[in-house]
C-alpha cells in the first residue's frame, strides 16, 4: 500500500506542475527538459541521450498535422482548445490526432529498434 501512495503522489504533483507550466504558457525544449531517472552509470547516461534523440527524430517523421499538434501539446503544454482555435480544428479533432499521432510515434519508434 504505501508504494501505491507514494506513486500517486508523484503523478498528482507531476501533474500539478504540468497544469501551471500550460497556465503560464511556458513551454520546455525537449533537449532541456529534465527527466529524474536513477542513473547507474555513463551507459546509462549514453542510453538516455539516444532515446531522446531517437524521440525527437520521430516526431519529426510525424505527418502534419500530427507533428504541429503533437509538439503544440507535449513541448509547449498548449491545451488542446488552444491548438484547435489556432489550427482552427474542433478540440475534440485535436484530442483524436493526439490519439492517433501517438500510436504513430509508438510504431516509428519500434521500427527503429526502441523496445517500449
Amino acid at each position: 500500500m504505501p508504494g501505491k501512495l507514494k506513486a500517486w503522489l508523484a503523478a498528482a504533483a507531476r501533474n500539478r506542475a504540468k497544469d501551471k507550466l500550460r497556465s503560464l504558457h511556458i513551454g520546455i525544449p525537449l533537449e532541456e527538459e529534465q527527466i529524474e531517472l536513477e542513473i547507474s552509470g555513463p551507459e546509462e547516461l549514453a542510453e538516455l541521450g539516444e532515446l531522446r534523440r531517437l524521440t525527437r527524430r520521430a516526431v519529426e517523421e510525424l505527418p502534419e498535422p500530427e507533428r504541429s499538434i503533437f509538439q503544440r501539446y507535449y513541448f509547449l503544454y498548449q491545451k488542446t482548445e488552444d491548438i484547435a482555435s489556432v489550427m482552427q480544428l474542433n478540440p475534440a479533432t485535436v484530442r483524436t490526432k493526439l490519439a492517433r499521432g501517438r500510436e504513430k510515434l509508438r510504431l516509428i519508434l519500434l521500427q527503429g529498434g526502441v523496445s517500449l
